[in-house]
């Protein structure tokens, strides 16, 4: 039954995607802009002229951008580090059901994902978006496309596998972006960005949906907010204050769905300044929060002396699932752009 099960939710992901790529809107003459340039490198950018463009404020935002998330990301790379003093309680651990493997490599690709986002940040300021910053950009996707592959592992890397995938992965998006002609280069590149996008958030509320209904069920946990001295005893700094395990989930939860919704809307109105400045502030909104989730992770403990999350037993069709509907679900908000693309040609035409 479960078999059937599986195979017939699968089958019904793939006819929902071919579904969307028959009736995948096609653009029309003037919806896809000639090529902008780089204003430092000369090079063709990945976007055309912004709608009200103007320097000064795009620079501004993605300065700040770049600021916070370089503050963000050597804060986690202190935590996140070797040699920083964690106490045993202070201590996070995946539970697969078989396997009890601590957050500690999976705290450190996050500490990666959010440096990576800031070196990303920084180059497009120097190159803009394009071939050139392709080698940047790709860092920032394939960090998530290692915590996904981490948490399908149960919290530990397993095998070769893990990075046989991503290295297979960088190669590909690389080598699509290098020798694919304007504008299927940017296409591939923003539709590649969004499926990881959309995947992050939905196994991160999976895996907070799980740990809550088991701490529901099996055990009463709540976690104390306590600063972490140098001491494995954690006696110092108490505070009345307390959050109900896993509740300290949700800034991951909360920091993937607004970066997502930023992407979202750089991809529908992806010639206006406004919706890539706002595209700008959820990078200035996400990438702090991810810190934040570390600096909890790594310097408050739970009452009950296990902080532990439930990763759930789940067979290998529902990951299957969740990977073509995040695939759909990219296909869907390019479609939503190219509509949105058209309907300009449209006015202008009008107007004229």
């Amino acid at each position: 039954m479960t078999r059937f099960k599986g195979s017939s939710a699968v089958i019904v992901s793939l006819a929902v995607l071919g579904t969307v790529l028959i009736f995948f809107p096609r653009p029309k003459d003037g919806s896809i802009p000639a090529q902008d340039k780089s204003r430092f490198t000369g090079y063709p950018a990945w976007h055309g002229t912004w709608q009200g463009f103007d320097p000064f404020v795009l620079d501004a935002a993605a300065g700040f951008s770049v600021l916070v998330g370089g503050i963000a990301g050597f804060l986690s790379i202190i935590w996140t580090n070797p040699s920083y003093h964690i106490p045993a309680k202070c201590v996070t651990s995946f539970y697969d059901g078989s396997h009890v493997t601590p957050t500690t490599l999976f705290n450190r690709l996050l500490a990666y994902y959010i440096l990576f986002t800031h070196f990303a940040g920084t180059a497009f300021l120097v190159f803009d978006l394009g071939k050139l910053w392709l080698t940047f950009g790709v860092l920032h996707n394939a960090w998530e496309v290692a915590i996904l592959l981490l948490l399908f592992m149960g919290g530990r890397v397993k095998n070769q596998w893990f990075f046989i995938i991503l290295f297979a992965y960088i190669f590909i998006v690389v080598a699509l972006g290098v020798f694919l002609p304007w504008p299927y280069d940017a296409i591939i590149f923003k539709w590649q960005g969004l499926c990881s996008d959309f995947a992050l958030p939905t196994v991160f509320i999976i895996i907070y949906v799980n740990t809550r209904k088991y701490v529901r069920n099996y055990a009463s946990d709540t976690i104390p907010l306590v600063l972490v001295e140098d001491t494995d005893d954690v006696k110092h700094g108490l505070f009345p204050t307390t959050i109900e395990h896993p509740k300290q989930l949700i800034p991951l939860i909360f920091a993937s769905i607004v970066h997502t919704g930023g992407n979202i809307l750089a991809t529908w109105f992806l010639q206006s300044l406004k919706a890539f400045l706002v595209f700008q502030f959820c990078y200035i909104i996400s990438y702090p929060i991810y810190a934040y989730y570390i600096y909890l992770d790594t310097h408050y403990e739970n009452a009950s002396s296990v902080k532990r999350y439930y990763l759930p037993k789940r067979p290998l069709w529902i990951d299957i699932v969740i990977g073509i509907w995040s695939i759909i679900m990219s296909f869907l908000m390019m479609a939503i752009g190219v509509i949105i693309g058209n309907n300009d040609v449209k006015d202008n035409i009008n107007d004229m």
